[in-house]
């Protein structure tokens, strides 16, 4: 058996190895944006392909989740190399739209705060940003309408989901519960932690704001608290009054991310779509029986009150450009009044 010193010889000799072989993944990076004529689009597919088969090829003794989180740095280090990728994201910093952008797009992306969802998606549709990431559903108070209305007013794909698991907590300047008189948080956490606030502060008077964020700045005294995520405590300099508050254990928001670059297929994609149908007995079970006949599986279905009707947004595994999930499309379309593609992109894994 060698000696610690000669293991770490052979360590320093490894690190030096792997070193010259990032510099030469970084002269392909460049290479590629020379290429592309000094401008590399964003292929978020392909990044997810890299990432995911290494993930598959890992055999150990590092943990999955360890070799997707080595190589994410690699490709999004690498992607920087390519130009100043700028993601815009409902802000103001510290809300779980920060974070959701981060986690999707890395420590080397440019992260722009707006104000409103509609700002977050005027990013890229102005050219400020190259991508917009907006919650699109979560799975206690279920689908975000003001997306849902967003993505039916933009040329912007899909490229990309992430799903960021949600754990609210309860912060004060204060130090007790049980002196909390207002209650600030967006409408969506307020929903998400309903019962526990009815049982636990009863009494307490809850006041929407625009994001958590926002409610951590209104909360400036003891007799007042806001919903946040638990590490917005240091920053905001409050103390933790409960963790966990949501009513769901397992509640998390799903995120979707919008650019003008198309994603080519990967082989592990998801398709979303809305769709109206005419006012007939069994219209909605022709639109699904169209999926059904070729073998798509439905991941979500959420309806919602559209131009005095009903619309449906759909989403199924599959992309756009197989043959099978195109020629589902084009029956789709025959059944319905109308049909949007919403986007392809990489299934979160």
């Amino acid at each position: 058996m060698k000696s610690i010193d000669d293991l770490r010889k052979d360590i320093d000799v490894t690190d030096d190895a792997i070193l010259a072989l990032l510099s030469k993944r970084a002269e392909f990076s460049l290479q590629v944006k020379q290429t592309a004529g000094g401008t590399a689009p964003l292929r978020r597919g392909r990044e997810a392909t890299i990432i995911n088969r290494m993930v598959g090829a890992n055999q150990g003794p590092f943990s999955d989740d360890a070799i997707r989180n080595i190589f994410e740095s690699i490709v999004y280090n690498g992607r920087n190399l390519q130009g100043e990728l700028r993601v815009s994201y409902l802000g103001p910093e510290g809300t779980y739209s920060e974070t959701a952008a981060r986690t999707m797009f890395g420590q080397a992306a440019v992260l722009v705060p707006k104000r409103s969802l509609i700002d977050v998606i005027r990013g890229p549709e102005g050219e400020e940003t190259a991508v917009a990431v907006l919650p699109i559903e979560n799975s206690t108070e279920g689908g975000v309408t003001a997306t849902h209305k967003l993505l039916l007013h933009t040329d912007l794909p899909i490229i990309a989901e992430y799903t960021l698991p949600i754990r609210h907590a309860l912060l004060s300047k204060g130090e007790e519960l049980a002196g909390i008189k207002t209650i600030y948080g967006h409408p969506q956490a307020l929903g998400q932690c309903r019962d526990w606030l009815a049982t636990h502060v009863p009494d307490a008077a809850l006041v929407e704001c625009a994001s958590n964020t926002q409610g951590l700045e209104l909360a400036k005294d003891a007799s007042s608290a806001a919903i946040a995520g638990e590490h917005n405590s240091v920053k905001f300099d409050m103390n933790v009054l409960e963790t966990s508050i949501n009513d769901e254990p397992d509640n998390a928001t799903r995120f979707v991310a919008l650019s003008h670059d198309s994603v080519p297929m990967t082989g592990d994609d998801k398709t979303s779509i809305f769709c109206t149908v005419h006012e007939k007995s069994g219209a909605l079970h022709d639109l699904l029986g169209v999926l059904s006949d070729h073998n798509i599986s439905m991941t979500r279905l959420e309806s919602q009150p559209h131009d005095g009707g009903y619309g449906f947004f759909i989403d199924f595994v599959g992309h756009k450009d197989d043959e099978v999930i195109a020629t589902a499309l084009t029956e789709l379309a025959s059944k319905g009044t109308s049909l949007r593609l919403l986007g392809s992109y990489p299934r979160e894994s």
